[in-house]
C-alpha cells in the first residue's frame, strides 16, 4: 500500500461523512415539509362551508337561477292580476253600455205607453207604466254602482262633470213620477185634454232624460278611455319590470362567471402552467404557484408549492452531497 493510502481513506471517510449528513440534512427537509403538509392537511379538514369548490359553483349559478325564478313568480302573478283586472273591466263596461240601452228603452216604452193611455185609457195598461218607471230607476242605480266598481278596478276616480250629469239623469228621473201620476190619475177620471197634457209634460221630461242619457253615454266613453289608458300604463310598467329582472338575470350571471374564474379558473390554470413547465424542464423550481385566496383551491395550490419545495430541498441536497464527494476524490 503506498504513502497516500492513509490519506485517501480519511478523504474518503470525510466524503462518506459528508453525504450521509446530505441524506440526514434532505430527510430533516423531507420531514419538515412532510410535516408542513399534515398541518396544511388538518387545516384543509376544517374548510368552511362558503370556501368549498361546490358551494361555490352551486353560488355562482344559483344566484342567476333565484333571480330568474323570482322573476317568473313576480312578472306572471303581475300579468295574471293585469289579465284579470282586464277580464272584470270588460265585463263592467259590457254591463255599463247594455244599462244605457235598457234605460233608454225604458224611456221609450213609457212614451209608447203614454200615448196609447192618451188615446184609449185602458186600465190595463196603467201598471205598465208604473213598472217602466220603476225599471228606469233600478237602471240608473245599476249605472252608478258600475261606475263606482269600474272606478275602483281601474284606478281612476269619477271627474265632477260625470257626476253632475248622473245626478241630473236621476233627478229628471224622479221629475218623471209627476206627470206619471197625472196621467194616470186623469186616465181615470175620463179627463182626455187633462190626460193630453200629462202626456206632453211626460213626453218632454222624457225627452230631457234621453238627452241627459246620451250626455252621460258619451262621458263613458271618455270615462272606459281613461280606464283603458291605465291598463295601457299597467302593461308598460310590467314590460319595464320584464326588462329590469332581465338585466338583473346578466349582471348576476355575469357576477357569477366573475366569481368561477377569478377563484376557480385562474388558481387552477396557474396550477396546471406551473406543473407543465416543471414536467417539461423549463420551470424553476423556486417559483411558486401564487396564493388564491381560501378553502379547496388555496389547499391545492399550498400542497403544489409544498410538493415544489420538497423537490427543491432533495435536488439541492443531493447536490450538496455530489459536491461534497468530489471535493474529496
Amino acid at each position: 500500500m503506498s504513502a497516500q493510502s492513509p490519506f485517501c481513506m480519511a478523504n474518503f471517510g470525510r466524503a462518506r461523512a459528508s453525504y450521509a449528513e446530505s441524506l440526514n440534512l434532505g430527510a430533516f427537509l423531507a420531514e419538515r415539509v412532510g410535516r408542513r403538509q399534515t398541518l396544511q392537511h388538518r387545516r384543509g379538514l376544517e374548510i368552511k362551508p362558503w370556501e368549498k369548490i361546490a358551494f361555490r359553483v352551486t353560488g355562482a349559478f344559483l344566484l342567476p337561477l333565484a333571480l330568474t325564478v323570482l322573476a317568473l313568480y313576480s312578472v306572471s302573478a303581475r300579468h295574471a292580476e293585469l289579465g284579470a283586472t282586464k277580464d272584470s273591466l270588460g265585463r263592467l263596461w259590457s254591463g255599463l253600455h247594455a244599462g244605457e240601452s235598457r234605460a233608454l228603452l225604458q224611456l221609450a216604452k213609457l212614451r209608447i205607453h203614454a200615448e196609447a193611455i192618451a188615446a184609449d185609457p185602458q186600465p190595463s195598461l196603467f201598471p205598465q207604466v208604473k213598472s217602466g218607471l220603476q225599471e228606469m230607476r233600478y237602471e240608473l242605480e245599476q249605472l252608478e254602482k258600475i261606475r263606482a266598481r269600474i272606478a275602483a278596478a281601474s284606478g281612476q276616480a269619477e271627474d265632477a262633470e260625470l257626476r253632475e250629469l248622473s245626478q241630473r239623469l236621476s233627478e229628471g228621473q224622479r221629475s218623471l213620477s209627476v206627470p206619471v201620476d197625472k196621467l194616470l190619475e186623469n186616465a181615470r177620471r175620463q179627463n182626455p185634454a187633462e190626460t193630453q197634457a200629462a202626456r206632453k209634460e211626460l213626453e218632454r221630461l222624457s225627452l230631457d232624460a234621453e238627452a241627459g242619457l246620451g250626455r252621460l253615454r258619451a262621458r263613458h266613453e271618455l270615462f272606459e278611455q281613461r280606464s283603458l289608458g291605465a291598463l295601457a300604463a299597467g302593461d308598460a310598467a310590467l314590460a319595464d319590470q320584464i326588462y329590469l329582472f332581465l338585466a338583473l338575470i346578466v349582471i348576476a350571471g355575469a357576477v357569477g362567471a366573475s366569481f368561477l374564474v377569478f377563484t376557480l379558473v385562474r388558481p387552477l390554470r396557474a396550477i396546471a402552467e406551473r406543473v407543465r413547465e416543471i414536467a417539461s424542464g423549463d420551470g424553476l423550481l423556486s417559483e411558486r404557484v401564487p396564493a388564491a385566496g381560501a378553502g379547496e383551491v388555496a389547499e391545492l395550490v399550498s400542497s403544489v408549492n409544498a410538493l415544489l419545495e420538497k423537490r427543491q430541498s432533495m435536488i439541492g441536497a443531493v447536490g450538496h452531497a455530489s459536491e461534497v464527494v468530489g471535493s474529496t476524490t
